[in-house]
């Protein structure tokens, strides 16, 4: 190879269905094959290697693999026989494409459900394959391409370059939104008005707009109003005093750290330097998009760069320029952690739950709180222990219960209080003692049944005659001091 001339061609890629699935394509070679279809149809042009890169072993799976060469897309390469016959294909050319893909043509994508050209298989092409796992095929057994998806007009695979006429009065497309007289350049390379960028910016909604942006997410304890109720951020400035200010790591899309809710970011949200968080200037921005609307970006943009990789369904992950990291799940999320979790927020958490949480520990569970812990439950409260319990209140308790209060003791009660004991009932009382009672009382005792009589006084002195026997099980003083 080599020894005989160097025969250089540029092509157009007209099927990619490579049987041994090398990644090969075929290609027809201007000034080398005929644009006649009747003469030279696709399945009479040879195949053609494609040359990867030297970052790219291209072997047992190893590297990016297969090639992505599409139909219709133009390339440049050489033969590596004398016959013209082993064609390898070592770059593709971008452009402004100007028409549509013409089936009835070479030099086109013949991928249409008019078009006459089969592959390898005998199968006619067409954008997508159907629900068997096959390409298209009128009135084969596995069913249409509108079986497969009767939406295929408006996300298509094809026929590239898009923008011709679908056979059903509609016209091929991408959800992305480029077409023919345009540069093949990605719109989000050049700020061309990417659908992506409306998509992630529009309002949630369930059911029209699952993957849209979220608003007016409320924290804890917000009620009933801003001034009185928490804050997105704890700082020492508002009516709330945290324990912890942590007023530093305010950003610039949610700017009050007095507020009580906050929003995720759009495209658009400000960054520090007062810049929309996208706003991409050619040739800064790095972007690789495969068919389906898979996209990841490297933007280099001065003041505006960023990371971003997206998922065709919605879901994504975005480093803006300030270093803020958003992440947007339109699906369930599963995270597995064969070993251990280490998690350290300098900053504060705001943990919003629209439905419900369920904690299962199966070891320990370890709770420091330096500062000071409110709850608010504005349900039931159901707690079981099944082992011991104990709780110390280094300063004073009080507890407010509107409805009534039930207390069951299986065992015993023991109760000292080394402070003055007042206990005031409103209504009637009974105390009922289904065993023995004894009261130790080491003062004088009153009982006053009603109107400031006096039922019964006991002094300490003169000294007494009876109930000087201690009370058995009754704790002394000292024993709790």
């Amino acid at each position: 190879m080599g020894l005989d001339g160097f025969a250089w061609f540029v092509g157009v890629v007209e099927d990619r269905n490579d049987p041994e699935q090398l990644g090969r394509v075929r290609v027809r070679c201007l000034g080398w094959h005929t644009e006649d279809l009747s003469a030279l149809p696709t399945a009479e042009l040879p195949w053609a290697h494609v040359m990867h890169p030297v970052t790219d072993p291209s072997m047992h799976g190893m590297g990016t693999t297969p090639s992505f060469l599409l139909e219709g897309g133009w390339v440049v390469g050489f033969f590596r026989d004398t016959e013209y016959q082993q064609p390898v294909i070592i770059g593709t050319l971008p452009g402004v494409p100007l028409n549509p893909a013409d089936h009835k043509r070479g030099f086109n994508d013949p991928r249409h459900m008019d078009s006459t050209q089969t592959n390898f298989a005998g199968k006619k092409q067409y954008a997508k394959e159907d629900k068997d796992g096959k390409v298209y095929n009128p009135g084969e057994g596995g069913g249409t391409i509108e079986d497969y998806n009767p939406a295929y007009s408006q996300q298509s695979y094809g026929p590239y370059p898009l923008g011709g006429d679908d056979g059903k009065g509609g016209k091929f497309s991408r959800s992305s939104g480029h077409t023919i007289k345009e540069s093949d350049t990605n719109r989000l390379a050049r700020n061309g008005g990417h659908s992506v960028l409306s998509s992630k910016d529009i309002d949630y909604d369930p059911e029209t707009a699952p993957q849209g942006r979220t608003k007016d997410v409320f924290v804890a304890l917000y009620e009933p109003d801003a001034e009185d109720g928490n804050d997105i951020i704890g700082n020492k400035v508002g009516n709330k005093q945290h324990t912890v200010d942590a007023s530093r790591t305010v950003d610039s899309i949610n700017t009050d750290v007095n507020e009580n809710k906050w929003v995720e970011p759009s495209t658009t949200s400000p960054s520090s330097n007062g810049n929309p968080r996208y706003d991409t200037k050619y040739p800064y921005n790095h972007v690789f998009e495969t068919e389906s609307g898979h996209i990841k970006e490297y933007d280099d943009t001065p003041n505006a760069e960023r990371i971003h990789e997206y998922h065709k369904s919605g879901t994504f992950y975005e480093i803006d320029t300030d270093g803020n990291k958003q992440t947007r799940i339109v699906g369930n999320n599963y995270e597995v952690i064969a070993g251990t979790n280490f998690v350290n927020v300098k900053g504060d958490v705001n943990l919003t739950i629209d439905s419900n949480c369920k904690t299962y520990i199966k070891g320990d569970w370890d709770i420091q709180v330096d500062g000071n812990k409110t709850e608010l439950i504005k349900g039931s409260h159901s707690k079981t222990v099944n082992q011991n319990h104990t709780e110390v209140v280094s300063g004073t308790q009080t507890s407010t219960i509107a409805g009534a209060v039930t207390e069951s003791y299986s065992s015993s009660l023991n109760t000292s209080i080394v402070g003055t004991t007042g206990i005031l009932h409103q209504d009637v009382a009974t105390y009922h003692y289904v065993d023995d009672f004894k009261e130790k009382i080491d003062k004088d005792h009153y009982v006053d049944k009603e109107g400031g009589k006096v039922d019964h006084t006991h002094p300490v002195s003169p000294a007494r005659t009876s109930g000087e026997e201690p009370v058995e099980g009754l704790l002394e003083i000292d024993d709790v001091l």
